[in-house]
């Protein structure tokens, strides 16, 4: 599904940004590569993170930050009636610092596990929801404090992206706390062995995407908007990851120079990871094979990646 909307322009440093805020959604048809529009969603967001769960879609975040109005978290979309309801209201306990909630206008990965749906903000605060009990949790603090993004479940194994170019895996039994303050423990990220060379062509990439732009053409901005302490090299660099059967894909986008008059134009890479869990729990990654798939305007790039399975009709 998709979403589009009214572009908000907004001063800050050197320039304007632009943010899409969108309420209106469609749907692809994989079958047919074509797309239809379906009932708008009840809040105007911008980069929600999205995910479907016993034929529903969730859809949370990329809305306005209000300490005490959780009514705009999220909401889901029943496929069967078409239509959208607001998810309940989170409720955080009387010890919770309202500075630990997560930032809902940064909203950038999420993933289903257990028929739970977790989510995780730009600062690495995560939290889900139980759609089946109508309720919301906090999720297990970060152990390692290097930013990571898009997240990716193979075989109920969390991996995820370093800006530095690493690919990180979590292996642990939950992301679930069992209190506010998050179990001691934390989240445990490990890097996925075998992937240097891999690691050091992501990391030379240099893009790096934040809300659906790219972030590196106008930082200054992006850092006085959001109130952002982070230099960009703590976002880059902006791959995409998915699952392809037991492997794990990776997207990500090379500005490359064309010619002798300085064009520019940008290189949409991809490569297949297998990956084999050994003894003591590392996991070894190889690269299977890795190429251009696609040469675009250098203000195209990748946003999403999604596996698509499809069923042939008798």
């Amino acid at each position: 599904m998709s979403g589009r909307g009214k572009q908000n322009e907004e001063g800050g440093g050197g320039g304007g940004i632009s943010v899409v805020v969108a309420t209106i959604v469609a749907k692809c048809d994989c079958s047919t590569h074509k797309w239809h529009h379906v009932t708008s969603m009840r809040v105007a967001r911008t980069s929600p993170a999205a995910r479907v769960l016993d034929g529903k879609i969730y859809v949370l975040g990329g809305c306005r930050d209000r300490k005490e109005d959780f009514s705009e978290w999220g909401e889901v979309f029943d496929t069967k009636t078409q239509t959208w309801e607001a998810l309940p209201n989170y409720k955080p306990t009387l010890e919770e610092d309202p500075d630990s909630l997560p930032i809902m206008s940064m909203i950038h990965d999420s993933v289903v596990i257990d028929d739970k749906v977790h989510v995780v903000d730009s600062c690495n605060t995560s939290f889900y929801y139980l759609p089946r009990q109508g309720k919301w949790g906090r999720g297990n603090l970060d152990s390692e404090p290097t930013f990571k993004r898009d997240w990716c479940v193979i075989d109920k194994l969390i991996f995820s992206c370093g800006f530095n170019g690493h690919i990180y895996i979590y292996i642990g039994v939950s992301l679930r706390s069992w209190n506010h303050r998050c179990d001691e423990a934390g989240m445990d990220w490990k890097r996925v062995r075998g992937l240097q060379s891999f690691q050091e062509r992501l990391h030379r990439s240099r893009v790096a995407h934040f809300r659906g732009e790219i972030a590196s053409l106008s930082w200054a901005c992006h850092k006085i908007k959001y109130n952002i302490s982070l230099n960009l090299e703590e976002f880059l660099p902006g791959a995409r990851l998915t699952n392809f059967g037991h492997n794990l894909v990776v997207f990500w986008d090379v500005h490359v120079v064309v010619g002798g008059r300085g064009h520019k134009s940008s290189e949409i890479w991809c490569a297949e990871i297998s990956l084999e869990r050994q003894s003591g729990g590392q996991v070894w990654g190889n690269v299977e094979w890795s190429d251009v798939i696609l040469t675009v305007d250098p203000s195209s790039k990748v946003v999403y990646s999604l596996s698509v399975i499809s069923f042939n009709r008798l």
